[in-house]
């Protein structure tokens, strides 16, 4: 994976100097025709067949999450809903669905999956090494 090198302030401090962080460089998207694609090629499955299933499987796991059902893809990883709240109450029977503002979906990803993405390559974008080059020099009084 590439990532280049962007200088950013400290959110929380922000009397502190900015500092150089490793940003990721994300290369387009895999589309549900590329997929469909590599598993036909992978499997005895058609194409046809392939996007049925996944346009199946992509119906099914909302449907599974709103029923408050984690979904455990097992050796990808874990999906499942949280939400925030606006605030607590001092009596339980004034909690209400109202206070509930932002759904979101939370993935843990499976011991599998983070072994591999351990093994995953870093490469800095050519530009990126160039520029992180051209301010040390830069602040070394340039030479």
């Amino acid at each position: 994976m590439k990532y280049s090198i962007s200088k950013r302030p400290n959110p929380i401090n922000k009397d502190e100097a900015p500092k150089y962080y490793a940003t990721p460089i994300w290369e387009g998207q895999c589309s549900i025709e590329t997929l469909t694609d590599e598993i036909s090629l992978a499997t005895s499955l058609t194409p046809a067949d392939v996007r049925a299933c996944l346009y199946a499987f992509l119906q099914a796991i909302p449907q599974h999450l709103m029923a408050g059902q984690a979904v455990n893809l097992e050796g990808f990883g874990i999906f499942r809903l949280s939400f925030s709240v606006s605030g607590g109450h001092e009596d339980a029977k004034e909690v209400s669905a109202a206070d509930i503002e932002t759904l979101r979906v939370l993935f843990r990803a499976c011991a599998k999956l983070k072994d591999y993405l351990e093994k995953t390559p870093f490469t800095a974008e050519r530009r990126a090494m160039e520029l992180l080059k051209t301010r040390e020099t830069t602040a070394a009084g340039g030479e």
